[in-house]
């Protein structure tokens, strides 16, 4: 699953070019680098030569991001 994953990564950024990628969710902040390494490796290897230097991250937030993130927009809606 992480090189699919991987995969997926190398494409996104080969194609709109961004500075960094957030895996997010619950099962990325606990497992860590256990699940970021492997992505991280098979993202590398397919990434274009100009876009090595993007930064693959898990987010802080874990699971409470989705709802972190409602909240937010509903606050500003309101």
């Amino acid at each position: 699953a992480c090189r699919f994953l991987g995969l997926f990564v190398a494409s996104a950024a080969n194609a709109f070019d961004p500075e960094v990628i957030v895996i997010g969710g619950g099962v990325a902040s606990r497992l860590g680098e256990r699940f970021l390494g492997p992505i991280r490796l098979a993202a590398r290897s397919q990434l274009l030569p100009r876009r090595g230097n993007v930064k693959i991250v898990s987010t802080a937030l874990g699971d409470r991001a989705g709802a972190l993130g409602a909240a937010a927009l509903a606050r500003r809606s309101g």
